[in-house]
C-alpha cells in the first residue's frame, strides 16, 4: 500500500478526510509538528504523498531524489516548485475555491468592525469611557467597495456587499475572463481613488507583490479602508503603517502580513488598525471542507 504523510494532528479530526484517504493509502505522520526543509526532504524521498499547509516549501531541494507521486497543498500552490513537480510528473492539488466562503465572511466582518469602529467602542466601555466613540461609526449602504481581484473569493464579497446596498468596482488583469461578474470593471487607480472600502483578493506573484504601496495607498480618501485577507506581501506593510499613522487612510484590516507570525510593533501601537492571525481560510466549517477536497482529489487522481 502507498504510503502517505500528514504531519498535522488536526488534519481530518471533524471530517471524514482520513477515511478517504486509508481507501488508498498508508496514513502515517499526524505529530502536529511542522516538518522543516531537512524533513520535507526525507518524507519526499521516503513516501508516495504528502499533504503540507501555507508555511512548507516544496523546492527543486526538496525534490531532488523524491519518489512523491502527488502533493495536497492546504493552501495555494505558491511555495510549490510546479516546473520541478512537473518534471518529476508530481500531481499538486490545492484547495483553493473550497474556503472562498469563509475567507469572504472574514472580510466581511473585519470592512464591517472597521466601518462601525467595534475594536475601540469595546475598549471604551471597558474603560468606563462610554461615550467616548458612540458616535464614529459609518453606514455602509450607498458606499463604494473596491475589490482588487475577480476570483472564487471576490465573488462570495460582490454577493455580501450587494446585500448591504453598496456599490462595487473591481480590478483584475483580465476583465474580459470575468465577464460572468455583475460589477464595474475599472483601472486600479480609479478604483483606490473613488473607493469607501478597498477589500484585496488577489494571489501574490512578481505581478502583485507590493502592488499596494506608498503612491497607491495616496491615491486612497482619508475616509476610506484597506481590508487584506489575500497575502501580506501584496501590500507594502512599512507604508501602510506610514500611511495610518499620518491619517492617510481612515483605518485598515489585516489578516495577513510580510512575515508570520508578525512582530511589527509599530503595527501594534495602532488604534486604527484590526489585526487577526491568518484566520480567514481556517473556520472550522472551512476546515473540514478543505480536508475532505484534498482527500478526494488524491484519491480521485489515483482513481
Amino acid at each position: 500500500m502507498m504510503k502517505l504523510y500528514v504531519p498535522f494532528k488536526s488534519f481530518g479530526k471533524d471530517s471524514h478526510a482520513l477515511e478517504i484517504l486509508k481507501e488508498k493509502f498508508e496514513v502515517v505522520g499526524m505529530t502536529g509538528e511542522r516538518p522543516d526543509k531537512n524533513e520535507l526532504k526525507k518524507i519526499a524521498e521516503e513516501f508516495d504523498g504528502l499533504i503540507i499547509g501555507a508555511r512548507e516549501k516544496i523546492d527543486r531541494e526538496v525534490l531532488e531524489n523524491s519518489k512523491l507521486k502527488v502533493i495536497g497543498v492546504l493552501a495555494g500552490k505558491e511555495n510549490i516548485d510546479l516546473e520541478e513537480c512537473k518534471k518529476k510528473n508530481i500531481a499538486v492539488f490545492d484547495i483553493i475555491g473550497s474556503t472562498a466562503i469563509s475567507v469572504a465572511e472574514h472580510a466581511f466582518a473585519l470592512v464591517l468592525g472597521l466601518a462601525k469602529n467595534i475594536l475601540n467602542m469595546d475598549r471604551s466601555v471597558r474603560d468606563e469611557e462610554f461615550g467616548k466613540f458612540r458616535i464614529s461609526g459609518v453606514d455602509l449602504y450607498g458606499k463604494t467597495l473596491g475589490i482588487i481581484g475577480a476570483g472564487y473569493v471576490a465573488k462570495e464579497v460582490i454577493q455580501r456587499a450587494k446585500s448591504f446596498g453598496m456599490n462595487i468596482l473591481c480590478w483584475t488583469f483580465h476583465p474580459e475572463k470575468h465577464k460572468d461578474l455583475d460589477v464595474k470593471f475599472v483601472e486600479l487607480n480609479y478604483l483606490l481613488k473613488n473607493s469607501d472600502f478597498v477589500s484585496i483578493h488577489i494571489r501574490l506573484s512578481e505581478k502583485t507583490k507590493s502592488l499596494i504601496g506608498k503612491e497607491e495607498l495616496n491615491l486612497m480618501k482619508p475616509t476610506s479602508f484597506l481590508v487584506n485577507t489575500s497575502r501580506g506581501e501584496v501590500v507594502n506593510e512599512d507604508a501602510l503603517v506610514e500611511a495610518l499613522k499620518n491619517k492617510k487612510i481612515a483605518g485598515a484590516g489585516l489578516d495577513v502580513f510580510k512575515e508570520e507570525p508578525t512582530h511589527n510593533k509599530e503595527l501594534f501601537k495602532l488604534n486604527n488598525i484590526i489585526l487577526t492571525p491568518h484566520a480567514a481560510g481556517v473556520s472550522r466549517d472551512a476546515i473540514i471542507t478543505m480536508d475532505e477536497k484534498i482527500a478526494k482529489d488524491i484519491v480521485d487522481y489515483f482513481d
